[in-house]
């Protein structure tokens, strides 16, 4: 249950590799054999808590999991304290990363091209799909966009790379598609997109943002920058000048030329960076992007009829995909009250396939609560209907609570009961 000496060491990659093939990763390895193992677990928890920002306590606990292999997440690691790239992959995948070709691209960007990962390695990758910025995010996802390494992407990577994204993402597939068949460039010749390039498609909207970086796990927090992204250059330079500034002002001295102001990080930097016309700012491929737009009442309507048909299957765990799919649904936070009721009766039944009584009440009740809003908001005549639907989910409540100490068939009833009164009308 402990782990080896080496586990506490960095990544067996040279600095070198490491830093070229995944420059978002820190290069630098260092030794604490010179310490016990409580010093040594500290300093290195404390290191990657530094680098990562991670907080080091959940670096801490993660390090005592790794060396006792706890399950689910680190019991495939061996007994050289390390982890394979397909166990990784599963680790990814439980993290709700759902595509095997996802999984198998951000392992291999996180071991770099190593066959196995240490503990270091695995918390710079955790972090890297905890970004909480699109910018902090955009290199990670570069590289799991760039299966061959070479540092472009060619029409097919970024094809396939995109699918998969907006698969998971639950987006229209078909919308890319046309984004992809628009014109990418006057002479119709793209060899391949850069990292600037791929900065600027990726900031182009919400959807470009969810289309290139849907399989990190913050990425509904990103905001879509007021200007397009322009070449990470530029945007350096531009820091140290406002840095310069500052720093100048502070001693005393006079304000000083800083960047040119937001256009510098605007499309013509793109174009003139990339040695030729900017595959992104074709009319045809703009107004492609367009077609990806969608509403968040259409996604909840996509999930919700993903959820149906997983019911329909009756397959093996089609309710707890369905469960899934419905609160990925309510998670769109559509407006339609009708729609949101019919989400959460759905899922109530679903939960009550599972026997998770509390939560089809809990559905229940709320999907009554949310159609008797909406009835009594729509007509006032139906105000008496809608407060005796409201009254009656209450009335289910008490009677589950009541029934907290019977068996498990009288919580089954009244889940039952509140589950029939929710889908009825929904």
């Amino acid at each position: 249950g402990n782990c080896s000496r080496v586990d506490v060491y960095d990544v067996p990659l040279s600095p070198g590799t490491l830093s070229r093939r995944c420059p978002f990763f820190m290069a630098t390895a260092k030794n604490y054999s010179a310490y016990d193992d409580a010093t040594s677990r500290r300093l290195l928890c404390g290191d990657l808590s530094e680098e990562t920002r991670l907080p080091r306590e959940l670096l801490e606990r993660f390090h005592a999991m790794w060396c006792e292999r706890s399950r689910p997440f680190f019991a495939a690691v061996d007994e050289t304290s390390t982890m394979s790239v397909g166990a990784l992959a599963e680790v990814v995948r439980s993290l709700g990363v759902h595509s095997d070709l996802l999984c198998r691209s951000i392992s291999r960007v996180i071991a770099s091209g190593a066959e196995a990962v240490s503990f270091s390695a695995f918390v710079r990758g955790y972090a890297q799909l905890h970004s909480r910025t699109l910018r902090e995010a955009l290199p990670f996802a570069f590289a799991v966009f760039d299966l061959d390494g070479d540092g472009l992407l060619s029409p097919a990577e970024f094809q396939t790379v995109l699918e998969a994204n907006l698969e998971l993402k639950q987006l229209d597939p078909a919308a890319v598609r046309r984004v992809l068949a628009a014109p990418p460039s006057p002479d119709q010749q793209l060899r391949g997109l850069t990292r600037d390039q791929f900065r600027y498609f990726a900031s182009l909207s919400s959807e470009t943002v969810l289309a290139t970086c849907g399989f990190l796990l913050h990425v509904s927090a990103f905001y879509v920058p007021l200007y397009p992204l322009g070449p990470e250059a530029e945007e350096e330079a531009e820091r140290e000048a406002e840095e310069a500034a500052a720093a100048q002002k502070a001693a005393g001295g006079g304000g000083g030329g800083g960047a040119d102001g937001p256009d510098a990080c605007g499309a013509s930097a793109v174009g003139e960076s990339s040695d030729g016309a900017n595959p992104f700012e074709d009319s045809d491929m703009l107004a492609a992007l367009e077609s990806l737009k969608t509403t968040p009442e259409e996604r909840a309507e996509r999930q919700k009829g993903k959820g149906n048909e997983a019911m329909r299957s009756r397959e093996p765990h089609a309710a707890s995909f369905a469960v899934e799919r419905y609160s990925e649904g309510l998670a769109e936070r559509p407006r339609d009250a009708r729609l949101r009721a019919t989400l959460l009766a759905n899922r109530a039944a679903a939960h009550t396939s599972l026997r998770n009584w509390r939560r089809a009440l809990d559905d229940a009740k709320e999907a009554l609560a949310v159609r008797a809003e909406h009835e009594a908001r729509a007509e006032p005549e139906g105000c008496a209907a809608a407060a005796a639907a409201a009254a009656g989910a209450e009335g289910g409540a008490a009677s589950c609570s009541a029934a907290r100490g019977a068996d498990s068939g009288s919580r089954a009833l009244a889940a039952a009961s509140q589950v029939k009164a929710a889908r009825r009308g929904a």
